[in-house]
């Protein structure tokens, strides 16, 4: 396995080679059933589908925990029923097409339990698919032409903000669709968004192909470029800034923090609740409860909440 970190700024790739092995399970350790996916988890789930799939060649939209069924958690919690099986959720779809299909893998098992296709859908876009308007647009000859007619010639100095349109009546929902909205620097560090670019591009993310160039024309005419810029990096505005407009702020805690963890779950002031985190919903809190100290026991407050 090869770790990335340079691809998308900020993140931590883990990509597989096609030597690695399947991961092995059985020896992991007992985690809570709410804890996230491990590394070993997401790439034992995603050897399964692949396997599911053969002949057909996947693409991973996204791979999360499936969490388990409320009653069955909460019979655990009790005492009153065994450990639930560690299950996966992955929205896939077919490479190159724009057909998409959710499933549900058991890591437990080992298995694939349910594979259902949906139809009319549009998955969320990911770093990956933003990447790919970017490239693929800057590199189009019509898209070039655009440029030039505004007398742009340097495409590295073109940047494309993709953004999900979901549905065209141009293309209905056969292809899965990005909107790239064009903007210009003049220098590296140049905020972009003061050039906009009259036009945009609209992408087929799965056969990586620019379907339409959308020119706006004001007049019959094209729309110069806006060339007066608004930075306002250090570089940019290191003569003009004031450093002392605020006073400095300092918060401490000289006896430590009031909060403890224990994996994923956090106790504080009385409330323990466990915490997790997926893709859609961003933080999710789940079995919270609190101290009752009248009646000496922990009362449940929620199931499971999420913004």
């Amino acid at each position: 396995m090869i770790v990335d970190t340079s691809s998308i700024a900020g993140y931590t790739i883990f990509r597989e080679e096609a030597s690695d092995a399947a991961p092995d399970l059985s020896k992991a350790r007992s985690v809570h059933p709410l804890d996230q996916l491990s590394i070993e988890e997401i790439r034992a789930a995603a050897h399964l589908i692949r396997q599911h799939a053969d002949p057909k060649v996947v693409k991973f939209n996204c791979l999360t925990l499936h969490e388990p069924r409320k009653l069955e958690y909460a019979a655990f919690r009790a005492g009153r029923g065994p450990r639930p099986d560690r299950r996966a959720f992955a929205i896939v779809l077919e490479k190159g097409t724009s057909d998409v299909a959710e499933v549900v893998v058991n890591l437990t098992k080992l298995k694939v339990e349910n594979w259902k296709p949906v139809a009319d859908v549009a998955p969320t876009l990911t770093l990956e698919d933003l990447d790919v308007c970017e490239r693929v647009a800057i590199a189009d000859p019509r898209v070039i032409e655009a440029c030039r007619e505004i007398g742009i010639t340097d495409m590295a100095k073109v940047f494309i903000d993709a953004w999900a349109i979901g549905f065209d009546n141009r293309w209905g929902m056969e292809r899965r669709l990005q909107q790239g909205i064009v903007y210009y620097r003049n220098s590296p560090n140049d905020n972009q968004y003061a050039h906009p670019l009259d036009f945009s591009v609209v992408v087929d993310t799965e056969r990586e192909e620019v379907l339409a160039v959308d020119i706006r024309h004001v007049d019959g005419k094209r729309v110069p470029v806006p060339l007066r810029e608004h930075n306002y990096l250090p570089e940019f505005v290191a003569d003009t800034f004031v450093h002392d407009k605020l006073k400095p702020i300092d918060i401490t805690q000289p006896q430590g923090v009031s909060f403890s963890m224990n994996g994923s779950e956090l106790s504080w002031a009385g409330y323990k609740m466990h915490i997790g985190f997926n893709y859609r919903e961003g933080i999710v809190i789940s079995d919270v409860s609190m101290y009752d100290h009248v009646e000496q026991r922990d009362r449940a407050l929620f199931n499971r909440i999420s913004v």
